[in-house]
């Protein structure tokens, strides 16, 4: 039925701010071309810069929709040091060496890094590489901490690039001064969420989130899968954390391209089982940066990653300095309906198999199964935490999940859940016979319900002692 073939987009998209954006014009444009959660990438720009753009954000959503913000921290990125004239011509077979302890701009026989524990980490034959795989180095031999490459192909080397080893291994710092710096910035100012980069394992997700809770915060906690180790581990930073990244490019660094698409299915999956929500990013459509349309190599990619079915789809260089940022957003949601048509994207056996020990979890399942196999138009979920319209968006499903909280925090929160559809709305001082009702109408009256069109609705019981959905109704909005 055609209620039940609706155009909203249930996929999120996610895009990074950046020169791109900075006129305030540019900012609205690419909000209003359907952006659910900004990114500010933190490893660039000053305090000062970012604080704006999380004003402008704010001053957009009170006049729209409530938008949610992810503060990106840099983490333990291995860097070269600055480079005479910023870059230099390096050719195939010669030999180059890393310095850590020079402090004057590097050239083509010799470079700065900012990592002194480098040489301790290698083995010879060991290859390194840079600026996102463009440049591969062999380890030859030690000088005590100095490490003396060879280099393997042509090309130019420029100031501040990172370095991965390929196949993993450099343990990198757990975490930054800058990082620290950074967190408190962001708690400051209540960004929603901190990615943390280069997440080596569950304790890396534990600490930030100590330090966090001990800032009186409840900022949730992104985790990048970008790191051999992260994938080792990838079940306890799953459960450790509030939702994951598949952060593609060091990744495919780390482990090869071959192995990234197999390792996003991964990702994916196990994070989704684990009821938490996860995004895929990097190089979406990274011919956008210059282009006004994107690759069919491209439009496959963020299709796939949709069937694979990931809760957003995030875009980095692409809207933060590219020349159309609006553009890729509308051309993001195209692909996204596009793709939602096929039927896997509204078809699931999640947890089917399973018992259920929490009776919210047993609600939000019973709900979206019931939605499936029956002729209703919505689900309705009264929430004050937003665990059980997550639990709902494990459910592939083509009905809308509205997300009904009076909790600010929660709603930007809810904007990172695949087809759960956030609203404000503060039912809880409502001295009505029925809240449920009540809801019920503020959603027809702004144009979300039909009359007439069976709905489900779920709430916890407001006079019970558990502090959880428990209840669930089909009602028929009048």
């Amino acid at each position: 039925m055609l209620h039940q073939r609706n155009q909203r987009r249930r996929t999120k998209i996610i895009a990074t701010l950046g020169p791109a954006t900075d006129k305030t014009d540019k900012l609205f444009k690419l909000l209003d071309a359907g952006v659910d959660i900004v990114r500010l990438n933190l490893s660039h720009s000053d305090h000062k810069y970012h604080e704006n753009n999380i004003t402008r954000v704010k001053q957009w959503s009170k006049n729209n929709h409530q938008i949610g913000i992810i503060a990106d921290l840099q983490g333990s990125k291995i860097r070269i040091g600055e480079i005479i004239n910023s870059q230099i011509q390096i050719k195939e077979n010669q030999l180059i060496t890393i310095d850590p302890s020079l402090t004057i701009p590097g050239n083509d026989k010799i470079i700065g890094i900012n990592y002194p524990q480098l040489a301790s980490e290698l083995n010879i034959d060991d290859i390194l590489l840079l600026d996102d795989g463009l440049i591969k180095m062999q380890i030859m031999e030690f000088d005590q901490d100095k490490v003396i490459c060879k280099i393997r192909n042509n090309g130019q080397l420029k100031s501040y690039k990172g370095v991965n080893k390929k196949g993993g291994g450099l343990l990198g710092i757990n975490f930054t001064d800058k990082d620290k710096e950074d967190l408190a910035f962001a708690l400051k100012h209540q960004v929603d969420f901190i990615a943390l980069s280069f997440v080596k394992d569950q304790h890396d997700i534990i600490n930030i989130k100590q330090m966090i809770k001990e800032s009186n915060s409840n900022t949730y906690v992104i985790a990048k899968i970008e790191r051999k180790e992260s994938i080792e581990n990838l079940t306890q930073i799953i459960e450790s954390s509030d939702g994951v990244m598949v952060a593609r490019g060091d990744l495919g660094l780390e482990l090869g391209i071959d192995k990234v698409p197999l390792l996003q299915k991964l990702i994916i999956s196990k994070t989704r089982a684990l009821n938490k929500p996860v995004i895929t990013a990097t190089q979406m459509m990274e011919s956008m940066i210059t282009n006004p349309i994107p690759t069919r190599a491209e439009v496959s990619d963020i299709a796939n990653a949709i069937l694979d079915c990931t809760d957003a789809i995030m875009f980095t260089a692409e809207t933060a300095s590219g020349n159309h940022p609006d553009l890729v957003i509308k051309s993001a949601h195209k692909i996204c309906l596009s793709s939602e048509e096929d039927p896997i994207t509204s078809t699931s056996q999640h947890r089917i198999k399973n018992r259920f020990t929490k009776i919210d979890e047993a609600i939000a399942m019973a709900s979206m199964y019931i939605a499936n196999h029956q002729d209703i138009q919505a689900v309705i979920c009264l929430t004050e935490t937003g665990t059980t319209p997550l639990l709902m968006s494990r459910i592939n499903s083509n009905i809308p999940i509205y997300a009904v909280s009076p909790d600010i925090a929660k709603v930007r929160i809810m904007s990172l859940y695949k087809n759960v559809y956030p609203i404000m709305f503060n039912y809880t001082i409502q001295q009505h016979i029925s809240i449920e009702q009540v809801v019920i109408d503020e959603l027809v009256k702004r144009n979300l319900l039909k009359k007439n069109i069976p709905i489900l609705i779920t709430s916890r019981e407001l006079k019970s002692s558990l502090n959880q959905t428990s209840t669930l109704k089909m009602l028929h909005p009048k």
